[in-house]
């Protein structure tokens, strides 16, 4: 499923033109989304750390990275299925796998010496 649905991506991507690409907009959404996932993912670590406290404080940073993670390709396939805001959906999905990959690099970078082993 993940294949065909960048495949999709790849052919709403296609048909993009440089009007579609609206980078204030974008960039807006994207910190919006980033923001609220750190604080939402965040708040549901320290929840499970104060009353539940089945999760290692290492598992607790690889979870913590999710919130890093690119918008689901479904964004795009529901969008596509919809007819409705597919290039756009299509333009987060790869802007934000963009993203995604330099966040998670450089908060790994940035942390790992910090990560607790066990």
């Amino acid at each position: 499923m993940s294949v065909l649905g960048m495949a999709v991506i790849g052919l709403n991507l296609a048909e993009t033109g440089r009007d579609d690409w609206r980078p204030r907009l974008m960039t807006r959404i994207l910190a919006v989304r980033q923001v609220a996932g750190v604080i939402l993912l965040g708040a549901a670590l320290a929840l499970e750390a104060a009353f539940v406290g089945v999760l290692s404080p290492r598992d607790r940073v690889i979870v913590g990275l999710v919130a890093l993670f690119p918008i689901a390709s479904n964004v795009t396939l529901f969008a596509t299925l919809l007819d409705t805001n597919r290039k756009s959906a299509a333009i987060l999905v790869a802007l934000s796998s963009a993203v995604s990959l330099v966040l998670v690099l450089l908060v790994v970078g940035v942390f790992h010496s910090a990560m607790p082993t066990s």
